[in-house]
Protein backbone atom coordinates (compact mmCIF):
# COMPACT_ATOMS: atom_id res chain seq x y z
CA UNK A 1 0.00 0.00 0.00
CA UNK A 2 1.61 3.26 -0.50
CA UNK A 3 0.29 6.13 1.40
CA UNK A 4 0.92 9.94 1.60
CA UNK A 5 3.76 11.21 4.02
CA UNK A 6 0.65 13.83 5.35
CA UNK A 7 -1.46 10.56 6.14
CA UNK A 8 1.81 8.74 7.63
CA UNK A 9 2.35 11.65 9.90
CA UNK A 10 -1.13 11.77 10.66
CA UNK A 11 -0.74 8.09 12.15
CA UNK A 12 2.23 8.81 13.56
CA UNK A 13 0.60 11.48 15.85
CA UNK A 14 -2.05 9.58 16.09
CA UNK A 15 0.27 6.32 17.66
CA UNK A 16 1.98 8.95 19.54
CA UNK A 17 -1.44 10.43 21.08
CA UNK A 18 -2.28 6.97 22.07
CA UNK A 19 0.83 6.10 23.66
CA UNK A 20 1.06 9.63 25.32
CA UNK A 21 -2.62 8.57 26.63
CA UNK A 22 -1.74 5.06 27.90
CA UNK A 23 0.83 6.54 29.40
CA UNK A 24 -0.63 8.50 31.35
CA UNK A 25 -3.31 6.05 32.21
CA UNK A 26 -0.72 3.86 33.64
CA UNK A 27 0.49 6.98 36.44
CA UNK A 28 -3.34 7.44 37.20
CA UNK A 29 -3.50 3.33 37.60
CA UNK A 30 0.26 3.98 39.63
CA UNK A 31 -0.97 7.07 41.38
CA UNK A 32 -4.12 5.08 42.56
CA UNK A 33 -2.55 2.11 43.94
CA UNK A 34 -0.54 4.00 46.17
CA UNK A 35 -3.59 5.75 47.16
CA UNK A 36 -5.02 2.51 47.96
CA UNK A 37 -1.43 1.22 49.71
CA UNK A 38 -1.94 4.44 51.49
CA UNK A 39 -5.64 4.09 52.45
CA UNK A 40 -4.87 0.37 53.15
CA UNK A 41 -2.21 1.36 55.69
CA UNK A 42 -4.33 3.87 57.46
CA UNK A 43 -7.02 1.15 57.85
CA UNK A 44 -4.55 -1.15 59.29
CA UNK A 45 -3.87 1.48 61.75
CA UNK A 46 -7.31 2.23 62.41
CA UNK A 47 -8.48 -1.44 63.04
CA UNK A 48 -5.21 -1.92 65.44
CA UNK A 49 -5.90 1.24 67.17
CA UNK A 50 -9.83 -0.20 67.38
CA UNK A 51 -8.41 -3.36 68.45
CA UNK A 52 -5.81 -1.86 71.46
CA UNK A 53 -9.21 0.09 72.42
CA UNK A 54 -11.50 -2.82 72.32
CA UNK A 55 -8.89 -4.74 74.57
CA UNK A 56 -8.51 -1.60 76.97
CA UNK A 57 -12.38 -1.52 77.36
CA UNK A 58 -12.10 -5.61 78.32
CA UNK A 59 -9.04 -5.26 80.37
CA UNK A 60 -11.18 -2.43 82.16
CA UNK A 61 -14.16 -3.56 82.63
CA UNK A 62 -12.17 -6.95 84.05
CA UNK A 63 -10.18 -4.72 86.10
CA UNK A 64 -13.60 -3.29 87.72
CA UNK A 65 -15.12 -6.67 88.02
CA UNK A 66 -11.83 -8.14 90.17
CA UNK A 67 -11.66 -4.50 92.05
CA UNK A 68 -15.77 -5.43 92.88
CA UNK A 69 -14.87 -8.86 93.65
CA UNK A 70 -11.59 -7.80 95.73
CA UNK A 71 -13.63 -5.16 97.70
CA UNK A 72 -16.58 -7.61 98.51
CA UNK A 73 -14.04 -10.54 99.66
CA UNK A 74 -12.43 -8.35 101.66
CA UNK A 75 -15.52 -6.93 103.40
CA UNK A 76 -16.92 -10.62 103.49
CA UNK A 77 -13.24 -11.26 105.31
CA UNK A 78 -13.53 -8.26 107.61
CA UNK A 79 -16.88 -8.87 108.69
CA UNK A 80 -15.74 -12.54 109.79
CA UNK A 81 -12.93 -11.38 111.73
CA UNK A 82 -15.30 -8.94 113.14
CA UNK A 83 -17.64 -11.66 113.43
CA UNK A 84 -14.52 -13.51 115.40
CA UNK A 85 -13.14 -10.99 117.23
CA UNK A 86 -16.98 -10.36 118.83
CA UNK A 87 -17.38 -13.92 119.86
CA UNK A 88 -13.66 -14.21 121.64
CA UNK A 89 -14.64 -10.67 123.17
CA UNK A 90 -18.15 -12.12 124.46
CA UNK A 91 -16.44 -14.99 125.64
CA UNK A 92 -13.63 -13.12 127.63
CA UNK A 93 -16.47 -10.93 129.25
CA UNK A 94 -18.49 -13.85 129.80
CA UNK A 95 -15.12 -15.32 131.87
CA UNK A 96 -15.05 -12.18 133.73
CA UNK A 97 -18.51 -12.25 134.56
CA UNK A 98 -18.09 -15.08 135.99
CA UNK A 99 -14.45 -14.69 138.03
CA UNK A 100 -15.69 -11.25 139.43
CA UNK A 101 -19.28 -13.04 140.55
CA UNK A 102 -16.78 -15.94 142.35
CA UNK A 103 -14.57 -12.69 143.76
CA UNK A 104 -17.63 -11.29 145.01
CA UNK A 105 -19.36 -14.53 146.35
CA UNK A 106 -15.99 -15.31 148.22
CA UNK A 107 -15.35 -11.84 149.49
CA UNK A 108 -18.80 -12.07 151.20
CA UNK A 109 -18.32 -15.45 152.17
CA UNK A 110 -15.47 -14.22 154.23
CA UNK A 111 -17.23 -11.11 155.53
CA UNK A 112 -20.00 -13.57 157.06
CA UNK A 113 -17.11 -15.84 158.46
CA UNK A 114 -15.59 -12.46 160.41
CA UNK A 115 -18.97 -11.74 161.57
CA UNK A 116 -19.30 -14.76 162.62
CA UNK A 117 -15.95 -14.46 164.74
CA UNK A 118 -16.64 -11.47 165.74
CA UNK A 119 -20.14 -13.01 167.13
CA UNK A 120 -18.73 -15.52 168.81
CA UNK A 121 -16.04 -13.39 170.46
CA UNK A 122 -18.67 -11.45 171.61
CA UNK A 123 -20.65 -14.53 173.15
CA UNK A 124 -17.31 -16.01 174.95
CA UNK A 125 -16.72 -12.31 176.01
CA UNK A 126 -19.72 -12.09 177.49
CA UNK A 127 -19.60 -15.66 179.50
CA UNK A 128 -16.51 -14.58 180.77
CA UNK A 129 -17.99 -11.68 182.27
CA UNK A 130 -20.67 -13.67 183.56
CA UNK A 131 -18.36 -16.21 185.10
CA UNK A 132 -16.14 -13.47 186.48
CA UNK A 133 -18.19 -10.64 187.36
CA UNK A 134 -20.12 -10.13 190.55
CA UNK A 135 -23.46 -11.31 189.98
CA UNK A 136 -21.69 -14.46 187.83
CA UNK A 137 -22.29 -17.87 189.00
CA UNK A 138 -19.22 -17.72 191.12
CA UNK A 139 -20.52 -15.62 192.97
CA UNK A 140 -23.78 -16.89 193.63
CA UNK A 141 -22.24 -20.07 194.30
CA UNK A 142 -19.95 -18.74 196.83
CA UNK A 143 -23.13 -16.62 198.29
CA UNK A 144 -25.38 -19.84 198.36
CA UNK A 145 -22.41 -21.41 200.30
CA UNK A 146 -21.87 -18.82 202.76
CA UNK A 147 -25.54 -19.14 203.17
CA UNK A 148 -25.87 -22.39 203.69
CA UNK A 149 -22.91 -22.29 206.08
CA UNK A 150 -25.15 -19.68 208.27
CA UNK A 151 -28.34 -21.58 207.90
CA UNK A 152 -26.26 -24.32 209.23
CA UNK A 153 -24.93 -23.03 212.20
CA UNK A 154 -28.92 -21.69 212.63
CA UNK A 155 -30.06 -24.69 212.56
CA UNK A 156 -27.54 -26.10 214.41
CA UNK A 157 -28.45 -23.30 217.51
CA UNK A 158 -31.64 -23.92 217.11
CA UNK A 159 -31.20 -27.62 216.95
CA UNK A 160 -29.49 -27.67 220.49
CA UNK A 161 -32.11 -25.30 221.72
CA UNK A 162 -34.90 -27.51 219.67
CA UNK A 163 -33.01 -30.59 219.13
CA UNK A 164 -35.92 -32.81 220.78
CA UNK A 165 -39.43 -30.45 218.91
CA UNK A 166 -38.33 -29.71 215.69
CA UNK A 167 -36.15 -32.85 214.49
CA UNK A 168 -38.13 -33.77 211.77
CA UNK A 169 -38.42 -30.08 210.61
CA UNK A 170 -34.52 -30.15 210.83
CA UNK A 171 -34.38 -33.43 208.56
CA UNK A 172 -36.88 -31.67 206.01
CA UNK A 173 -35.04 -28.55 205.54
CA UNK A 174 -31.79 -30.60 205.33
CA UNK A 175 -34.00 -32.30 202.28
CA UNK A 176 -35.01 -28.60 201.03
CA UNK A 177 -31.63 -27.03 201.08
CA UNK A 178 -30.21 -30.55 199.47
CA UNK A 179 -32.92 -30.25 196.88
CA UNK A 180 -32.48 -26.53 196.12
CA UNK A 181 -29.04 -27.26 195.46
CA UNK A 182 -29.24 -30.42 193.29
CA UNK A 183 -32.49 -28.08 191.27
CA UNK A 184 -29.94 -24.90 191.35
CA UNK A 185 -26.53 -26.82 189.48
CA UNK A 186 -29.23 -28.70 187.02
CA UNK A 187 -30.74 -25.64 186.08
CA UNK A 188 -26.79 -23.99 185.53
CA UNK A 189 -25.33 -27.43 183.59
CA UNK A 190 -28.99 -27.07 181.53
CA UNK A 191 -28.60 -23.53 180.61
CA UNK A 192 -24.69 -23.89 179.75
CA UNK A 193 -26.22 -27.57 177.81
CA UNK A 194 -28.60 -25.78 176.18
CA UNK A 195 -25.91 -22.80 174.76
CA UNK A 196 -23.07 -25.35 174.31
CA UNK A 197 -25.83 -27.25 171.87
CA UNK A 198 -26.68 -24.31 169.76
CA UNK A 199 -23.34 -23.06 169.54
CA UNK A 200 -22.60 -26.54 168.11
CA UNK A 201 -25.72 -26.26 166.02
CA UNK A 202 -23.71 -22.96 164.16
CA UNK A 203 -20.38 -23.95 164.23
CA UNK A 204 -21.84 -27.72 162.30
CA UNK A 205 -23.54 -25.40 160.01
CA UNK A 206 -20.68 -22.74 159.45
CA UNK A 207 -18.41 -25.89 158.96
CA UNK A 208 -21.02 -27.50 156.64
CA UNK A 209 -20.80 -23.78 154.53
CA UNK A 210 -17.04 -23.67 154.19
CA UNK A 211 -16.78 -27.14 153.05
CA UNK A 212 -19.16 -26.31 150.59
CA UNK A 213 -17.04 -23.25 149.43
CA UNK A 214 -14.28 -25.39 149.27
CA UNK A 215 -15.59 -27.28 147.25
CA UNK A 216 -16.57 -24.20 144.85
CA UNK A 217 -13.46 -23.03 145.30
CA UNK A 218 -11.76 -26.27 144.03
CA UNK A 219 -13.73 -26.74 140.70
CA UNK A 220 -12.90 -22.91 140.02
CA UNK A 221 -8.98 -23.82 141.07
CA UNK A 222 -9.64 -27.01 138.45
CA UNK A 223 -11.06 -24.69 135.65
CA UNK A 224 -8.18 -22.16 136.20
CA UNK A 225 -5.76 -25.31 135.81
CA UNK A 226 -7.36 -26.27 132.95
CA UNK A 227 -7.12 -22.99 131.67
CA UNK A 228 -3.48 -22.71 132.81
CA UNK A 229 -2.14 -25.40 130.83
CA UNK A 230 -4.02 -25.14 127.48
CA UNK A 231 -2.39 -21.65 127.24
CA UNK A 232 0.77 -22.81 128.15
CA UNK A 233 0.12 -25.69 125.43
CA UNK A 234 -0.85 -22.56 123.04
CA UNK A 235 2.57 -20.81 123.80
CA UNK A 236 4.68 -23.60 123.15
CA UNK A 237 2.85 -23.93 119.97
CA UNK A 238 3.68 -20.16 119.21
CA UNK A 239 7.35 -20.64 120.41
CA UNK A 240 7.43 -23.62 118.17
CA UNK A 241 6.44 -21.66 115.49
CA UNK A 242 8.96 -19.03 115.93
CA UNK A 243 11.63 -21.14 115.44
CA UNK A 244 10.48 -22.76 112.83
CA UNK A 245 10.17 -19.37 111.19
CA UNK A 246 13.58 -18.24 112.12
CA UNK A 247 15.30 -21.38 110.52
CA UNK A 248 13.17 -20.86 107.31
CA UNK A 249 14.04 -16.94 107.96
CA UNK A 250 18.02 -18.11 107.94
CA UNK A 251 17.21 -20.61 104.87
CA UNK A 252 15.93 -17.50 102.70
CA UNK A 253 19.26 -14.81 103.77
CA UNK A 254 21.32 -18.45 102.56
CA UNK A 255 19.27 -18.08 99.35
CA UNK A 256 19.70 -14.59 98.76
CA UNK A 257 22.86 -14.80 99.91
CA UNK A 258 23.46 -17.88 97.16
CA UNK A 259 21.48 -15.57 94.83
CA UNK A 260 23.87 -12.79 95.24
CA UNK A 261 26.74 -14.94 94.35
CA UNK A 262 24.97 -16.51 91.92
CA UNK A 263 23.66 -12.65 90.25
CA UNK A 264 27.43 -11.75 90.39
CA UNK A 265 28.65 -14.49 88.60
CA UNK A 266 25.63 -14.21 85.82
CA UNK A 267 27.11 -10.28 84.97
CA UNK A 268 30.75 -11.53 84.64
CA UNK A 269 29.50 -13.97 82.24
CA UNK A 270 28.53 -11.40 79.44
CA UNK A 271 32.45 -9.84 79.85
CA UNK A 272 34.52 -8.82 82.59
CA UNK A 273 33.59 -4.99 81.79
CA UNK A 274 30.02 -5.27 82.22
CA UNK A 275 29.76 -4.50 86.04
CA UNK A 276 31.67 -1.65 85.51
CA UNK A 277 29.71 -0.53 82.87
CA UNK A 278 26.37 -1.25 84.94
CA UNK A 279 28.02 0.82 87.50
CA UNK A 280 28.46 3.64 85.28
CA UNK A 281 25.10 3.32 83.62
CA UNK A 282 23.45 3.68 87.31
CA UNK A 283 25.57 6.77 87.73
CA UNK A 284 24.82 8.21 84.37
CA UNK A 285 22.09 11.16 84.89
CA UNK A 286 21.09 11.89 81.03
CA UNK A 287 19.18 8.71 80.40
CA UNK A 288 15.56 9.59 80.31
CA UNK A 289 15.08 5.76 81.42
CA UNK A 290 17.87 3.81 82.91
CA UNK A 291 18.86 1.34 79.70
CA UNK A 292 18.14 -2.76 81.07
CA UNK A 293 20.46 -4.72 80.29
CA UNK A 294 22.08 -7.47 80.02
CA UNK A 295 18.47 -9.03 79.24
CA UNK A 296 19.87 -12.53 79.85
CA UNK A 297 19.98 -10.86 83.81
CA UNK A 298 16.30 -10.84 83.83
CA UNK A 299 15.44 -14.35 82.38
CA UNK A 300 15.56 -17.36 84.43
CA UNK A 301 14.75 -21.17 83.16
CA UNK A 302 12.67 -22.61 86.19
CA UNK A 303 13.39 -26.24 84.21
CA UNK A 304 16.55 -27.21 84.39
CA UNK A 305 15.68 -30.30 81.54
CA UNK A 306 14.87 -27.25 78.98
CA UNK A 307 17.54 -24.81 80.01
CA UNK A 308 20.00 -25.86 77.21
CA UNK A 309 17.42 -25.61 74.49
CA UNK A 310 15.98 -22.37 75.86
CA UNK A 311 19.59 -20.85 75.52
CA UNK A 312 20.73 -21.94 72.60
CA UNK A 313 17.36 -20.08 71.11
CA UNK A 314 17.87 -16.71 73.16
CA UNK A 315 21.53 -16.63 72.93
CA UNK A 316 21.75 -14.49 70.30
CA UNK A 317 19.02 -11.91 72.46
CA UNK A 318 20.76 -12.49 76.19
CA UNK A 319 23.62 -10.08 75.65
CA UNK A 320 21.70 -7.54 74.36
CA UNK A 321 20.22 -3.88 76.06
CA UNK A 322 17.14 -2.16 75.46
CA UNK A 323 16.96 1.79 75.17
CA UNK A 324 13.73 3.46 75.05
CA UNK A 325 14.45 6.00 72.68
CA UNK A 326 17.69 7.07 70.41
CA UNK A 327 18.54 9.73 72.69
CA UNK A 328 19.39 6.65 75.62
CA UNK A 329 20.97 4.53 72.63
CA UNK A 330 23.28 7.25 71.74
CA UNK A 331 24.20 7.75 75.86
CA UNK A 332 24.77 4.03 76.06
CA UNK A 333 27.07 3.48 72.85
CA UNK A 334 29.16 6.14 74.65
CA UNK A 335 29.62 4.20 77.87
CA UNK A 336 30.33 0.96 75.31
CA UNK A 337 33.27 2.81 74.00
CA UNK A 338 34.58 3.55 77.22
CA UNK A 339 34.44 0.01 79.08
CA UNK A 340 33.72 -2.51 75.75
CA UNK A 341 37.35 -3.17 73.98
CA UNK A 342 36.02 -5.79 71.55
CA UNK A 343 32.29 -7.03 70.91
CA UNK A 344 29.95 -4.80 71.27
CA UNK A 345 26.39 -6.21 73.04
CA UNK A 346 23.23 -5.49 70.40
CA UNK A 347 21.54 -2.26 71.53
CA UNK A 348 17.60 -2.89 70.91
CA UNK A 349 15.38 0.91 70.48
CA UNK A 350 11.85 -0.22 71.89
CA UNK A 351 9.91 1.92 74.04
CA UNK A 352 9.83 0.35 77.93
CA UNK A 353 6.30 -1.36 77.92
CA UNK A 354 3.93 -1.20 81.22
CA UNK A 355 2.20 -4.27 80.09
CA UNK A 356 2.60 -7.58 78.53
CA UNK A 357 0.87 -8.59 75.52
CA UNK A 358 -2.52 -11.24 75.71
CA UNK A 359 -0.40 -14.17 74.86
CA UNK A 360 -3.13 -16.46 76.58
CA UNK A 361 -5.04 -17.45 73.07
CA UNK A 362 -1.51 -19.31 71.89
CA UNK A 363 -0.86 -20.57 75.10
CA UNK A 364 -4.35 -21.89 75.53
CA UNK A 365 -4.12 -23.10 71.83
CA UNK A 366 -0.50 -24.89 72.98
CA UNK A 367 -2.20 -26.35 76.33
CA UNK A 368 -4.71 -27.80 74.64
CA UNK A 369 -2.45 -29.79 72.13
CA UNK A 370 -0.49 -31.12 75.58
CA UNK A 371 2.54 -29.28 74.56
CA UNK A 372 4.68 -26.83 76.11
CA UNK A 373 6.15 -23.69 75.02
CA UNK A 374 8.99 -21.82 75.88
CA UNK A 375 7.36 -19.03 77.43
CA UNK A 376 5.90 -21.14 80.16
CA UNK A 377 9.40 -22.21 81.34
CA UNK A 378 11.01 -19.03 81.57
CA UNK A 379 10.37 -16.63 84.95
CA UNK A 380 11.08 -12.94 83.31
CA UNK A 381 11.28 -9.91 85.89
CA UNK A 382 10.75 -7.27 83.34
CA UNK A 383 8.21 -6.53 81.17
CA UNK A 384 10.18 -4.66 78.77
CA UNK A 385 12.10 -7.80 78.06
CA UNK A 386 9.40 -10.08 78.02
CA UNK A 387 7.50 -7.82 75.12
CA UNK A 388 11.11 -7.98 73.71
CA UNK A 389 11.07 -11.75 73.41
CA UNK A 390 7.70 -12.08 72.61
CA UNK A 391 7.92 -9.85 69.68
CA UNK A 392 11.39 -10.48 68.19
CA UNK A 393 11.31 -14.64 69.28
CA UNK A 394 8.06 -15.95 69.64
CA UNK A 395 8.29 -17.76 72.77
CA UNK A 396 5.02 -18.21 73.70
CA UNK A 397 4.71 -19.75 70.00
CA UNK A 398 7.97 -21.88 69.90
CA UNK A 399 7.40 -25.66 71.25
CA UNK A 400 9.48 -27.68 73.73
CA UNK A 401 10.05 -31.23 71.91
CA UNK A 402 11.90 -34.79 73.72
CA UNK A 403 13.26 -35.24 70.33
CA UNK A 404 12.98 -35.36 66.36
CA UNK A 405 10.25 -38.11 65.98
CA UNK A 406 7.79 -36.52 68.28
CA UNK A 407 8.42 -33.34 65.80
CA UNK A 408 7.35 -35.50 63.06
CA UNK A 409 4.54 -36.99 64.78
CA UNK A 410 3.22 -33.94 65.46
CA UNK A 411 3.32 -32.50 61.97
CA UNK A 412 1.72 -35.77 61.00
CA UNK A 413 -1.32 -35.66 63.26
CA UNK A 414 -1.85 -32.31 62.46
CA UNK A 415 -2.36 -30.95 66.10
CA UNK A 416 -0.80 -27.31 65.37
CA UNK A 417 -3.07 -26.74 62.38
CA UNK A 418 -5.11 -24.08 64.21
CA UNK A 419 -9.20 -23.79 62.66
CA UNK A 420 -8.78 -19.63 63.10
CA UNK A 421 -5.65 -17.82 63.15
CA UNK A 422 -6.87 -14.01 64.69
CA UNK A 423 -4.53 -10.97 66.06
CA UNK A 424 -4.49 -12.93 69.50
CA UNK A 425 -3.16 -16.50 68.55
CA UNK A 426 -0.37 -16.99 66.74
CA UNK A 427 1.02 -20.19 64.39
CA UNK A 428 3.47 -22.18 66.13
CA UNK A 429 5.96 -22.27 63.52
CA UNK A 430 9.53 -23.55 65.71
CA UNK A 431 9.94 -26.46 67.70
CA UNK A 432 13.03 -27.18 70.41
CA UNK A 433 14.12 -30.58 71.61
CA UNK A 434 16.18 -30.97 74.95
CA UNK A 435 19.72 -31.15 72.93
CA UNK A 436 18.91 -27.99 71.34
CA UNK A 437 17.89 -29.01 67.62
CA UNK A 438 16.11 -26.81 66.05
CA UNK A 439 12.53 -27.55 63.75
CA UNK A 440 10.65 -25.00 61.29
CA UNK A 441 7.51 -26.22 61.20
CA UNK A 442 6.25 -24.90 58.16
CA UNK A 443 5.72 -25.95 54.88
CA UNK A 444 9.27 -27.36 54.19
CA UNK A 445 9.88 -28.77 57.32
CA UNK A 446 13.51 -28.23 57.90
CA UNK A 447 15.90 -29.59 60.74
CA UNK A 448 18.91 -27.70 62.18
CA UNK A 449 20.76 -30.18 64.66
CA UNK A 450 22.80 -28.69 67.46
CA UNK A 451 26.68 -28.86 67.48
CA UNK A 452 25.97 -29.23 71.56
CA UNK A 453 28.21 -25.86 72.59
CA UNK A 454 28.57 -26.19 76.67
CA UNK A 455 25.71 -23.88 78.28
CA UNK A 456 26.85 -20.58 79.27
CA UNK A 457 24.04 -18.94 80.60
CA UNK A 458 21.29 -20.91 82.04
CA UNK A 459 23.45 -23.28 84.35
CA UNK A 460 21.92 -25.58 87.13
CA UNK A 461 23.09 -22.62 89.73
CA UNK A 462 20.45 -19.94 88.06
CA UNK A 463 17.56 -21.96 87.72
CA UNK A 464 16.15 -20.43 90.98
CA UNK A 465 12.56 -20.15 91.32
CA UNK A 466 12.27 -17.28 93.15
CA UNK A 467 14.12 -13.70 92.79
CA UNK A 468 15.88 -11.86 95.82
CA UNK A 469 13.01 -9.45 95.39
CA UNK A 470 10.61 -12.43 95.91
CA UNK A 471 12.88 -13.93 98.97
CA UNK A 472 13.03 -10.28 100.38
CA UNK A 473 9.24 -9.90 100.26
CA UNK A 474 8.94 -13.46 101.86
CA UNK A 475 11.60 -12.60 104.67
CA UNK A 476 9.67 -8.86 105.38
CA UNK A 477 6.17 -11.37 105.48
CA UNK A 478 7.88 -14.06 107.83
CA UNK A 479 9.41 -10.87 110.50
CA UNK A 480 5.68 -9.62 110.22
CA UNK A 481 4.20 -13.19 111.41
CA UNK A 482 7.18 -13.41 114.01
CA UNK A 483 5.59 -10.28 115.23
CA UNK A 484 2.27 -10.97 115.10
CA UNK A 485 3.28 -14.52 116.58
CA UNK A 486 5.05 -12.45 119.59
CA UNK A 487 1.91 -10.12 119.58
CA UNK A 488 0.01 -13.14 120.29
CA UNK A 489 2.53 -14.96 122.45
CA UNK A 490 2.81 -11.46 125.45
CA UNK A 491 -1.40 -11.80 125.05
CA UNK A 492 -0.91 -15.37 126.01
CA UNK A 493 1.09 -14.76 128.63
CA UNK A 494 -0.24 -11.74 130.60
CA UNK A 495 -3.34 -13.81 130.17
CA UNK A 496 -1.43 -16.90 132.15
CA UNK A 497 -0.20 -14.65 134.52
CA UNK A 498 -3.56 -13.40 135.35
CA UNK A 499 -5.04 -16.68 135.44
CA UNK A 500 -1.99 -17.88 138.11
CA UNK A 501 -2.83 -15.06 139.89
CA UNK A 502 -6.40 -15.75 140.46
CA UNK A 503 -5.23 -19.22 140.98
CA UNK A 504 -3.07 -18.57 143.75
CA UNK A 505 -5.74 -16.52 145.41
CA UNK A 506 -8.40 -19.50 145.75
CA UNK A 507 -5.68 -21.13 146.82
CA UNK A 508 -4.41 -18.92 149.99
CA UNK A 509 -8.60 -18.94 150.21
CA UNK A 510 -8.75 -22.36 150.71
CA UNK A 511 -5.84 -22.84 152.49
CA UNK A 512 -7.62 -20.38 155.02
CA UNK A 513 -11.18 -21.69 154.94
CA UNK A 514 -9.30 -25.27 155.70
CA UNK A 515 -7.64 -24.06 158.73
CA UNK A 516 -10.49 -22.46 160.03
CA UNK A 517 -12.73 -25.32 159.57
CA UNK A 518 -9.79 -27.32 161.76
CA UNK A 519 -10.12 -24.30 164.22
CA UNK A 520 -14.23 -24.94 164.34
CA UNK A 521 -13.49 -28.17 164.80
CA UNK A 522 -11.80 -28.09 167.30
CA UNK A 523 -13.90 -25.79 169.39
CA UNK A 524 -16.68 -28.34 168.62
CA UNK A 525 -14.41 -31.26 170.08
CA UNK A 526 -13.80 -29.27 173.12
Amino acid sequence: FYMKVSQLDQIKQAYEAAVYTVQSIHQRINNMKDRHEVMLRAIELLERDVKKIDIRREQDKKQRELEAELILARGMEAQQELVKLQSELDQTQKSKDIIEARIIEATNQIRYFDQQIETLANEKSDLEKDLNGRSGLRELKLHFAKDQKETKLMIYCLSRECEKHHETLKENEQDRIRLKKYIDEFEAINRQSNHSEEQRVNLNEEIQNRKRQSTEWNKTMESLTDDLNINDDNIRKNQSTINCIQNELKQKQNDIDELKKIEKDKTNIYGAWVPECLKAIEQETRFHRKPIGPIGRHIRCIEPRWSYAVEKHLAASMSSFVCTDSHDEHILLELFSKYCRGYRPTVIVKRFSEELPDVSGTLERVQRANLLSVYQVLKIDNITVACILIDHKQIEATILIEDLQEATRIRQSGVLRWDRIYGKVKQVGEALTYDGSNIKLDKAFRIYTNDRQPARYFTSNNTQALSIEELNADIKRLHNQIKQTNSSMNELKTIRQTTKDNLDKIKNMINENNKKIIELNQVICL
